[in-house]
């Protein structure tokens, strides 16, 4: 939602840090103007209706929580203090829908406890093979992520 790969797009927001929407609010911004003709961080947010639909929600659930931090006249660019706070509160959120309906919904009880634990001590479920994943491309001299999110992205 907040920009392919981890890569900032500043072209997904005003001048004031909120998602450029259509007045509607009911579909995202189309036309040919924006990259594949939507102005969207991630395609695959529109494969749907129902996924695309989840998305505008995130995207109008910041839009008012960064409102009500701004106030009627301020002026803040995606880049400053405030817009981080809003984006690191809105995706506290979505883990925690995750976390607290949606998994319990398709996942045992207890292999949630497990990873659970493993994540109070501070193991995160893909440490071993990122850390193999990077070696193995260190070895090869395979760019670096940003470099090939980069490539992705002038791809698309």
């Amino acid at each position: 939602m907040y920009g392919l790969l981890g890569i900032a797009q500043p072209d997904l927001y005003t001048t004031a840090g909120a998602f450029r929407m259509q007045n509607s609010e009911r579909d995202i911004p189309r036309g040919s103007q924006y990259h594949n003709g939507r102005l969207i961080a991630d395609p695959r947010n529109d494969e749907h209706k129902i996924v695309v639909q989840i998305h505008l929600l995130f995207e109008r659930l910041h839009n008012r929580m960064h409102a009500t931090k701004l106030g009627p006249t301020s002026e803040e660019t995606s880049g400053g203090n405030l817009f981080a706070e809003t984006k690191a509160q809105v995706q506290q959120i979505y883990r925690s829908l995750i976390i607290h309906d949606y998994l319990p919904r398709i996942v045992r009880t207890e292999q949630l406890q497990r990873v659970a634990q493993a994540l109070k001590q501070g193991h995160t479920c893909y440490q071993r093979m990122t850390a193999r994943c990077r070696a193995a491309l260190a070895a090869r001299h395979v760019p670096t992520a940003e470099v090939a999110a980069v490539a992705y992205l002038q791809a698309l």
